[in-house]
């Protein structure tokens, strides 16, 4: 009987200034709500244990953060960022290793002084602070930012629970033989993901020409993504749908980014995918103009910021 693969939860551990508790306790609440799959599971000071370090479980609990809030205010940056100076290195290691930093701007204050915060975007998009609104407005404000983190978070523990599921089959032509392909990384007690040391490059937008599909009127489309991880398949929870084709499987297919390169990684399909005309047995990295061959679907890669080729190029 085959094991069965985890339900994965996004460690999303909140940092905070003690004046700012009240926003902590209600963006939690929104949190909760919003969590409808069970995929986050939040951490704060308020979850320790009497008599517990408190350092030390801080540290901890960055260790195995997969998504760090910040509420940001004129006493988190004066006061925690000066106190905790190496908890907060800690945070910027796990960001360049793959991490999410999202700053949450809690209390109006000058946070764009700050040269590593400055660089990213925070919630709500607008830049306002959440606090000093009317109460029905917080609510609003904290419903769509509780979104916009779960939308994240379920991305986040699908992406693991592609990687712990993924195993390598064998090639045809050697049907006994196993195959080695490189596999994600394992803690040996709690099962999270060991990211490795990366730089702090944000994932480019791409876009997915469809060349070839089942369904004439998809031929020759470009479907962009900003996300860091999509999922391709015939089940209608996929990032990209492919209902038409036959030789699809329901997950067939992810594209995620890995701090260096954008990676394809087949999900065990039963049609198996290529990569330039290479048989995926492990993630694979997509260069600009990468041919995708899922099932009868054929797709090209192309980031963003490079010069667009016609669509002739592509579908002559």
């Amino acid at each position: 009987m085959a094991s069965e693969i985890p339900v994965w939860k996004s460690r999303v551990v909140i940092l905070y200034s003690d004046q700012d508790q009240s926003l902590l306790r209600e963006l939690v609440k929104h949190l909760w709500v919003c969590d409808r799959l069970g995929r986050i599971d939040t951490w704060s000071e308020k979850d320790m244990v009497p008599g517990e370090d408190r350092n030390g479980a801080i540290a901890t609990a960055i260790e195995k953060g997969h998504i760090f809030l910040i509420l940001v205010s004129c006493d988190f940056l004066a006061c925690w960022i000066r106190t905790h100076a190496h908890l907060f290195e800690q945070v910027l290691r796990r960001c360049m290793a793959g991490a999410v930093l999202i700053p949450v701007l809690c209390r109006a204050c000058n946070w764009q002084q700050n040269s590593f915060l400055e660089r990213l975007m925070p919630l709500p998009a607008n830049g306002r602070p959440i606090w000093g609104r009317p109460a029905a407005k917080r609510d609003e404000i904290l419903t769509e930012i509780s979104r916009s983190i779960a939308v994240r978070a379920v991305g986040s523990a699908r992406l693991h629970e592609d990687l712990a599921a993924y195993s390598p089959k064998p090639t045809p032509s050697e049907p006994n033989k196993s195959v080695t392909a490189p596999a994600p990384v394992f803690h040996p007690v709690d099962r999270e993901l060991v990211l490795p040391s990366l730089p702090p490059i944000p994932p480019e937008p791409f876009f997915l020409w469809i060349r070839e599909t089942s369904n004439p009127q998809w031929t020759g489309a470009r479907v962009p993504f900003r996300s860091s991880s999509v999922r391709i398949g015939r089940a209608y929870d996929n990032d990209l749908i492919l209902e038409d084709d036959a030789h699809v499987s329901a997950h067939h297919l992810r594209i995620f980014w890995d701090g260096w390169n954008w990676l394809a990684l087949d999900l065990g399909s039963v049609n198996s995918s290529t990569v330039d005309a290479r048989r995926l047995i492990g993630p694979s990295i997509l260069r600009d103009g990468s041919q995708i061959v899922l099932g009868s679907t054929t797709l090209i890669f192309q980031c963003e910021g490079t010069e667009f080729r016609r669509v002739e190029e592509w579908i002559r």
